[in-house]
């Protein structure tokens, strides 16, 4: 069978597993060759939709053509724990091809054999070596960015531009999507007739001009549903107008029982207005009136605007995480854990703190009686390059801490245990904790409801479910590894304020400078020495 050129979904709707609302109702959306960006919030569907293309779900109706089951489909998930089913065959694979693919994404050789020993990044650079040595027909990649460097990233969008099928990205890096698509369909919750929906709008363009388009259409629905509600208010003031017009002629029939018979002006008058049916003539009007009104009606109620977001800022008690040193990790137990990873060339650079570090030849670089520490109100962003130690030092420092003290760490790898015993946690609250779980849950841009009525959180709102359980012991060290993995702009945003906002030490380890420009004071950066 010949490449298919479009993928189209037609009137896709989907309920998920003990959901009593469907996810989305109705979307259709055609994919071409070419890559096209998929965005929109966090647990909105993105994810549902491509496992829908690509055969690992079935809809509730709707159809999708080429059948998935016709058709070549590589998927490659967020998550980096997932060993790819295309492994054994890289392994075995020495074409042209795939040699190229693993040069483009740089990949050791050895890392095919040792896949649950890598870092984050060296294992989403192998999810996608696999997907795209696939020669596939539909190549779906979800959140590719993920984990990654700099580096990395630029050899992946390298690598990704030259595939020639259909491609799909579903990502919250601007920067991937402007580099790599030419179309973006963007997930939307619109407010109609009283109640939310998700719409699905696809748009030329990569993700800034498609972005225009999707303002300029929302600001062309408010205006109209604003003309239509002024409408629907001026035919109402007319309505009552006409109202008091008929309380008038009720009143006259009514006095028009007590006329003195000797009174001819007045019978006069009477016999006047019913051979003129002023009465009925305003009656006529009313009736004609009400119909213009619930046409006015109906036409605004059909009209969406773009729903309203839960932006309100947390607020935390100070007092409640106290103050003074929380960990102090020395030089001896860094070297033990970085070489216990095979990491025996490291450097972190701690800015105005000094460099404390180990190299093969070279011996330690820095005070050799340095420590780390970190106080309360400590905010410390890592950075620094796959494979340098980022996680294995912030491994170190949880390792070392006293045992009295409280610590949220959340690590950069999820999976469905973790999942279970969030939702476990979060049933477990008495009425007032879960309250402000679900509080703090709402204003990192999530949806408290969703979550109650047993749909599964998205990674991203898995994350963000996590702290806000955590939040609940007033911990003196929270610790995030690449905490904004999976999540939208709005969500990164709304996570950035809450970490800076928060009284206690933060720790986060991330590839996005902008988020830790937002969240830290203190920057350590991690590189391997020469």
């Amino acid at each position: 069978m010949s490449q298919p050129s479009v993928v189209s979904m037609s009137a896709i709707s989907y309920t998920p597993p003990q959901a009593h609302d469907p996810l989305f109702s109705g979307v259709s959306v055609t994919f071409a060759k070419g890559w096209t960006a998929v965005a929109g919030d966090n647990g909105i569907g993105k994810s549902t939709l491509m496992r829908l293309l690509s055969g690992q779900l079935q809809p509730d109706s709707g159809m999708i053509s080429p059948a998935p089951k016709s058709m070549v489909i590589a998927y490659c998930p967020q998550e980096t724990d997932i060993v790819p089913p295309q492994l054994e065959s890289l392994m075995n694979d020495w074409s042209a091809f795939a040699i190229e693919v693993r040069q483009l994404m740089d990949i050791d050789e050895e890392w095919l054999y040792r896949y649950g020993e890598l870092s984050g990044g060296e294992a989403k650079r192998v999810q996608l070596a696999c997907a795209i040595s696939a020669q596939p027909d539909v190549l779906i990649l979800d959140e590719p960015t993920n984990h990654v460097d700099a580096e990395t990233k630029r050899h992946i969008v390298e690598a990704l531009q030259r595939y020639q099928g259909i491609g799909i990205v579903v990502s919250h890096d601007v920067d991937l999507i402007e580099a790599l698509c030419t179309r973006t369909v963007m997930f939307e919750r619109r407010h109609i007739s009283g109640r939310n929906i998700t719409v699905v709008e696809l748009y030329r363009g990569a993700y800034e001009q498609a972005v225009a388009q999707r303002d300029a259409n929302d600001a062309s629905r408010s205006s109209a549903l604003a003309a239509a509600r002024n409408e629907v208010a001026r035919l109402q003031s007319v309505r009552a107008d006409r109202m008091q017009a008929i309380g008038k002629v009720e009143a006259a029939k009514c006095r028009s029982g007590s006329i003195d018979p000797k009174d001819h002006d007045a019978r006069n008058a009477h016999k006047a207005a019913k051979s003129t049916s002023l009465d009925k003539g305003v009656q006529q009007r009313y009736t004609q009136l009400e119909g213009r009104l619930k046409a006015a009606q109906s036409s605004a109620e059909a009209l969406s605007e773009t729903a309203k977001r839960y932006d309100a800022r947390m607020e935390f008690d100070g007092d409640a995480v106290g103050h003074g040193r929380v960990l102090s990790l020395d030089r001896r137990t860094v070297d033990n854990a970085m070489t216990a990873h095979g990491i025996d060339n490291y450097v972190v650079d701690m800015g105005m703190e000094g460099v404390l570090g180990h190299g093969v030849q070279g011996g330690p670089v820095g005070r050799e009686d340095m420590e780390i520490q970190v106080f309360v109100g400590d905010h410390i962003g890592i950075s620094g390059v796959n494979g340098a130690g980022k996680s294995t030092l912030v491994q170190a420092m949880v390792h070392v801490l006293p045992k009295d003290e409280t610590c949220l760490y959340i690590e950069q790898n999820t999976d469905q245990q973790v999942l279970q015993d969030a939702i476990d946690r979060l049933h477990a609250l008495d009425e007032q904790q879960r309250s402000r779980v679900l509080s703090a849950y709402a204003r990192l841009n999530a949806d408290p409801d969703r979550l109650l009525a047993g749909a599964s959180p998205s990674p991203g709102e898995l994350r963000k479910l996590l702290l806000c359980l955590g939040l609940v012991g007033n911990p003196r060290l929270i610790i995030m590894d690449e905490p904004t993995n999976h999540m939208d702009i709005q969500s990164k945003e709304s996570l950035a304020q809450a970490l800076a906002d928060y009284p206690g030490a933060v720790v986060v380890i991330s590839h996005d400078d902008w988020f830790l420009n937002k969240v830290a004071d203190k920057r350590w950066i991690l590189r391997r020495s020469e």
